[in-house]
């Protein structure tokens, strides 16, 4: 017998060899298939409550093919005598959840093939999806294998080979941990651990490398000469021989499964995939105590709630317990640039009502993982509602330049702050030594706190932590060369680091994402109405202001913030998510606004010398409006009866197929129907080539088509310059002058440009057909307007971004969110061009080129994406949105940050596209007479509160500084207040720049 060889490169074969042989020893599947009975598929999903007197039938054949794209079905199985300790092999292409005496146990998907079955187990319930999603599950078998629907191939009982189970996860620890070790020259074509050729000889290794080889070759000795047991046992023993340094990092686990509520599948299979995934982590938890688990998402919660309240019992024990950590103070994991800034703040407030019913505290870390960019008015709101912690880990995706931290403070353009931590790797770890390594490694900020958080769990598709995960994480506890990896929770976590805010970096301002600039765009119809449904609710809301009605329903107000979810309102998901979605969005506006009217209506009389034909205004800000071919003044937050209200003297607007003007706004067009030039309260703008021009672009990203658009593609543009069709119109006082162009295969578009009197504003609605798939339309202004940075509207505030080129983050900003307006100036920002849109918000601005992104025909996001077939998709046409008609508005006009109020592009933004209300009934009013300040400082919305007073809340866009104060009807009181409604400053005090302010007014005396 040959001696121990001591050239370790001959063992590393083995190995693979012996890890293999551990892994075919662990199952064993029983060869006898179990009995199941099923109901038939249905489209819409039913509790198991719903389905409880539901006809099953036995599955007489299988294997069998069952359902439609995410159809549900439900299933029963008798389970044998003398089956304690076993598992159930559901051998189905789709995913499962184990139901066990009426509550969910286990889900079954690729990263979670066995369900161990209770003790005294006689039947399963068990609630199937014909969809296959585990996203990224490292050789899980994806998608569904035909269009017949899922291959069910019969339940099976299985036995788990207990030695083999941990003898196969301490090799396979060790063998991870070992590759870690390796040099990079000891790798060839095959790596060290190939089956044939060539292997370097370990010349230089770690000392660890080698003494690991040698005794996990002990280990082989022992299961070929004795069993698994005893293979067993020498793997246990290395790893008490070889523990962590003491100073060794710590990676804080915490179990986690980021589920898309919609993406790559509809509403109701994110409702599955909740369920799903609670009862994997309750599963995992009950076998593994040191287990911690976080979620967010009160959503989730509430449907878990409707679907198995006896599930949601189960969670409420834990989250009484420590281990299940509620947290993420939003309602959904939002995108935090499309909304605006109102409906970000009921994101929060509905979010902590959540937490709250939950946990019975509000949460303390805003938790978005997975959003394409962070608003600068973000660690405003939060403070606001008392929320000091921020998380997130798409920051390192940006594909031009680096975050700079891990750890940091995050500072808002008001001076607000959140202790923040970045995880640089993504929110589906497996709990590996390579993925721990890279945790600490990429900590930024090391030397200040020696902890990194770390999210383990399948994600987006859902599905959590699994046991493999578990019992790696037991072994890398203590590890020789690795980080300590340690089971917490993620706002303990945060506490830890907040001690240590001090030493902690600042980063002031918007994180922008250089990556998926897109999702501004894509999908336009869904924005408009996401749009409409956000002014509906202004509107309602100013209604109940100033009627005293109190708050309105909460429902609306859900959905809309539903829709925030980041796979949702960006346009990335599927095409069925908004053929479900947009009606409903559509609906929700015509509902509330109609809701709105009947209470206006209300305050009338059957007695007709009573009532009135009357107007309101719903926004806190005076405004001027056309009514009958006339222009009133109308107060803030009051409705007048017409004949009340005050005429405003302009001049008539005289339009031609070449020009038009009111007094104000002078301008004049090519005969291609572009501006050639443009003058307001006689200042010209600085037009350096006619303005509204039409480009368009070849449109296919490289990589993701519904969330990118690409550099490469804005180069390759083609400015649309055809002859075209005039058309001069005036209708109630207001000129129009239209202009039709054919785009060849592209479409057609009528330019229409609209005059009001006494407006300093030139209107712009834009009517396109758009016929050609991959194709982006652009309107550009190119103006002399170019100083070093252009200004975007943001959900509250604003933001300035460069224009000049050179340094690799400015060249990175070519397309850029902005919410409905943006302006390019000199740096003084005295002078300058504003566009303003309805429900637009995706921008550029380079060199004094303003230009706005109005549409653009990307494919929908795949069901094959990441594995689904199409195939089993119900066979709609038109795989590309944004096709057919789409009617844009969108203003232009002088920017100046001395403006008048009215003037400003973020009180445009409302008072251009916010409806007045006629109505018969009497005069109302909410008790706002003015508000005094900086011209900047926005009244933005009037949140109706109980007892019939509301509060007004106000913001500050372009970093100025004034006094503030709220001048109110007699007899009506006022104080300061946060987001949450509790004491803050003075009503009338200093207003700094970018503040959030909230006042409180007491109800009509």
């Amino acid at each position: 017998m040959l001696p121990d060889t001591h050239f370790h490169q001959f063992i590393l074969p083995r190995l693979v060899q012996g890890r293999a042989r551990l892994e075919a020893m662990i199952w064993r599947p029983m060869p006898e298939p179990l009995p199941v009975m099923r109901t038939q598929p249905t489209q819409a999903h039913r509790t198991l409550a719903e389905v409880a007197e539901a006809e099953f039938g036995p599955v007489a054949e299988i294997p069998l093919y069952w359902g439609g794209l995410f159809d549900q079905c439900w299933w029963r199985v008798r389970i044998p005598d003398g089956s304690t300790g076993k598992y159930l092999w559901w051998r189905d292409d789709g995913e499962a959840t184990v139901y066990v005496d009426g509550v969910p146990v286990y889900g079954i998907d690729p990263g979670h093939l066995h369900a161990p079955l209770p003790a005294g187990v006689t039947e399963l319930t068990i609630e199937s999806l014909c969809a296959r999603t585990g996203v990224w599950v490292e050789g899980g078998k994806q998608g569904l294998d035909a269009s017949k629907g899922s291959h069910f191939q019969g339940a099976f009982l299985a036995e788990r080979n207990e030695d083999a189970w941990h003898a196969w996860h301490d090799l396979d620890v060790l063998m991870n941990v070992m590759e870690l070790l390796e040099k990079p020259e000891y790798l060839n074509q095959h790596g060290m651990w190939g089956r044939g050729g060539y292997r370097p000889e370990l010349t230089e290794a770690d000392p660890l490398l080698r003494r690991l080889i040698h005794r996990t070759n002990q280990a082989l000795d022992a299961l070929d000469a004795e069993g698994v047991a005893a293979c067993r046992a020498v793997t246990a023993a290395i790893f008490k021989d070889f523990p962590a340094a003491p100073d060794a990092m710590k990676a804080i686990l915490t179990g986690h499964a980021h589920i898309d509520l919609v993406w790559l599948w509809p509403e109701r299979a994110g409702e599955f995939k909740a369920v799903h995934s609670f009862a994997n982590a309750l599963s995992m938890m009950e076998r593994y105590p040191e287990v911690t688990f976080g979620y967010s998402q009160p959503a989730s919660y509430e449907a878990v709630s409707r679907k198995s309240p006896a599930l949601m019992e189960r969670v409420g024990a834990r989250i009484k317990e420590g281990r299940w950590e509620p947290t993420g103070a939003m309602y959904v994991e939002s995108d935090v640039q499309l909304p605006c800034g109102e409906a970000l703040v009921r994101a929060f407030e509905l979010g902590q009502q959540g937490f709250r019913e939950l946990q019975g505290r509000d949460s303390r870390c805003v938790w978005l993982p997975d959003v394409f960019g962070y608003s600068a008015c973000m660690p405003t709101i939060m403070a606001g509602f008392g929320v000091p912690y921020f998380y997130t880990t798409k920051m390192h995706w940006s594909g031009a330049t680096r975050f700079p931290y891990s750890s940091f403070r995050w500072v808002g353009m008001d001076g607000s702050e959140a202790v923040s931590h970045i995880s640089w790797h993504n929110y589906n770890q497996r709990v590996n030594p390579r993925e721990l390594k890279n945790a600490v490694f990429r900590h930024r900020q090391s030397h200040v706190h020696d902890e990194a958080l770390f999210p383990c769990g399948y994600g987006d598709g859902g599905g959590g932590l699994n046991e493999s995960m578990c019992e790696r994480a037991r072994r890398l506890s203590n590890l020789s060369s690795m980080p300590r990896a340690e089971w917490g929770t993620i706002e303990g976590y945060f506490d830890r680091l907040a001690e240590l805010s001090d030493a902690l970096p600042r980063w002031r301002g918007e994180m922008y994402l250089e990556y998926h600039r897109g999702v501004q765009t894509t999908n336009g119809p869904l924005k408009a109405a996401f749009r409409a449904a956000e002014r509906a609710l202004q509107v309602h809301e100013a209604v109940r202001c100033a009627t005293g009605g109190g708050p309105i329903d909460q429902q609306p107000w859900k959905r809309v913030c539903f829709a925030q979810f980041h796979d949702y309102i960006p346009g990335s998901s599927i095409r069925e998510v908004y053929e479900e979605h947009i009606p409903e969005l559509e609906g929700i506006a015509t509902d509330v606004m109609s809701r709105a009217q009947a209470e206006l209506e209300a305050t009338g009389s059957d007695d007709p010398g009573v009532s009135k034909a009357c107007v309101f205004n719903p926004l806190p800000m005076p405004r001027r409006e056309m009514i009958d071919g006339r222009l009133f003044e109308l107060p803030p937050l009051t409705g007048l009866a017409i004949t009340q209200a005050q005429p405003v003297e302009a001049e008539a607007v005289q339009v031609s197929g070449t020009a038009m003007s009111n007094g104000r706004v002078d301008a004049r067009f090519t005969a291609s129907g572009e501006i050639a030039s443009l003058s307001v309260d006689g200042h010209a703008m600085a037009l350096t080539a006619p303005g509204a021009q039409v480009l368009t672009f070849d449109d296919v990203p490289a990589i993701y088509e519904a969330w990118d658009v690409d550099r490469y593609s804005l180069s390759l543009g083609e400015h649309q310059t055809g002859p075209a069709e005039a058309d001069v119109r005036t209708e109630d006082g207001v000129g129009r002058v239209s202009f039709t162009r054919h785009l060849s295969e592209i479409g057609q578009i009528t330019v229409t440009y609209a005059l009001e009197p006494g407006s300093a504003v030139l209107g712009i609605e834009i009517d396109l057909e758009l016929k050609k798939t991959q194709c982006l339309i652009k309107l550009g202004f190119p103006t002399a307007y170019a100083g070093r940075e252009a200004r975007y509207g943001g959900p509250y505030g604003s933001v300035r971004r460069p224009q000049w080129s050179g340094p690799l983050a400015n060249d990175a900003m070519f397309e850029n969110p902005g919410s409905r307006w943006a302006c390019v100036a000199d740096d003084d920002e005295r002078e300058g061009l504003m566009l303003i849109t309805e429900a637009k918000y995706g921008f550029g601005a380079a060199d004094g080129l303003l230009h706005v992104s109005l549409a653009r025909s990307a494919k929908y996001t795949p069901v094959n994406a990441h594995g689904n077939t199409t195939e089993l998709e119900s066979g709609k046409s038109g795989d590309f949105c944004d096709l057919g008609h789409h009617h844009i508005k969108l203003a232009i006009g002088r920017f100046s940050a001395q403006a008048p109020r009215a003037e400003q592009p973020a009180a445009l933004a409302d008072l251009l596209y916010t409806p007045c209300v006629r109505y018969t009934g009497q005069p109302i009013s909410a008790g706002l007479l003015s508000v005094d300040g900086p011209e900047s400082l926005i009244p933005a919305w009037a949140v109706p509160e109980h007892a019939g007073g509301w509060t007004l809340r106000m913001h500050e866009t372009l970093g100025s500084r004034g006094s503030l104060r709220v001048q109110l009807a007699e007899g009506r009181g006022s104080r300061g207040v946060d987001l949450r409604g509790e004491a803050a400053l003075d009503a009338d005090t200093d207003i700094s720049p970018y503040q959030l302010r909230s006042v409180n007014i007491d109800a009509k005396p």
